[in-house]
């Protein structure tokens, strides 16, 4: 009888640890999204800030492996001492979820910051070269907009780094390396215009909900261009679904949508512009189609 009170107490430890966890998580959480928040590709990022937040995800990824462990224990060996409790259990999921969540963001801020530096540098290069000669062939433009135009290639630049495996973006003066986690499957990035009716698009961008790295631009009276970025592995009729639910309405049956699936800043060239006009040109009012590069 001695030996399961003490097993039992144990075991109530046990769960009491895993309920510390949850208060002290908590907390944590509430002040690494406030640092998270503060992250802004318009604003430079210090350094301490951003071993602090890297150490503040480390210290919650820590945690929730050992909460979690703990879990394991109590529903297998001592699961007769100790009741269930999944609403904990839960918490502490969707607690790992929005912390993965903020720092992935996190990261991909800086990756910004650094692709902004490396356009800059790379347009002052430019200026000081000849001019291009006549037989050249013209760089890939997406956009009208310069602003649009140097988002865009800010997001070709993360993607071409993180399609590297040498060292990466440097923050500060500093190289660091982009952990896995940050960037599950690495960076693609999804290509789209929307061309028919200006009375249909202009209803259909009112509608469009984009996220905050992605971008759109009312490219001329009868065509939407935009860029969506991914960073996960995506199917590419996944995003064709998306596109095809934003325009199941009636009231958009007069348009027809391209999708454009970019994992290497290789193709994009004067001739994917032309492939997408001349595809464009093809298909028929109503049609959502994905063009292969």
């Amino acid at each position: 009888m001695e030996q399961q009170d003490r097993i039992k107490r144990y075991a109530e430890s046990l769960d009491k640890s895993i309920e510390n966890t949850r208060y002290d998580l908590k907390k944590t959480m509430e002040d690494f999204q406030e640092k998270c928040l503060l992250i802004s590709p318009e604003k430079n990022v210090p350094r301490d800030v951003v071993t602090d937040l890297r150490e503040i995800y480390k210290e919650i990824r820590e945690r929730l492996t050992e909460a979690k462990a703990i879990q394991q224990l109590l529903k297998g060996k001592y699961r007769q001492y100790v009741r269930a409790n999944p609403t904990r259990d839960k918490e502490l999921t969707e607690l790992g979820f929005r912390a993965k969540t903020c720092y992935s963001k996190f990261e991909y801020i800086l990756l910004q910051i650094q692709a902004k530096e490396r356009v800059k540098l790379k347009g002052a290069h430019k200026e000081r070269q000849h001019p291009p000669q006549a037989s050249e062939q013209p760089p890939f433009q997406w956009f009208q907009s310069n602003e649009n135009e140097a988002m865009f290639l800010q997001e070709v630049e993360m993607m071409k780094d993180l399609g590297q495996e040498a060292p990466s973006p440097v923050a500060n003066g500093e190289r660091r390396e982009i952990p896995k986690e940050a960037v599950p499957g690495g960076l693609s990035l999804s290509l789209f215009v929307i061309k028919g009716d200006p009375l249909a698009l202009d209803e259909l961008q009112a509608q469009i909900q984009l996220r905050e790295q992605d971008i759109l631009e009312r490219y001329n009276k009868e065509e939407l261009r935009g860029v969506l970025s991914h960073l996960r592995e995506i199917d590419p009729s996944e995003i064709e679904n998306i596109l095809r639910r934003s325009m199941k309405s009636d009231r958009f049956s007069t348009l027809k949508c391209m999708l454009v699936r970019i994992q290497s800043q290789e193709v994009l060239t004067h001739g994917l512009l032309q492939r997408v006009e001349k595809t464009l040109g093809e298909m028929a009012v109503g049609e959502t189609k994905s063009l292969s590069v």
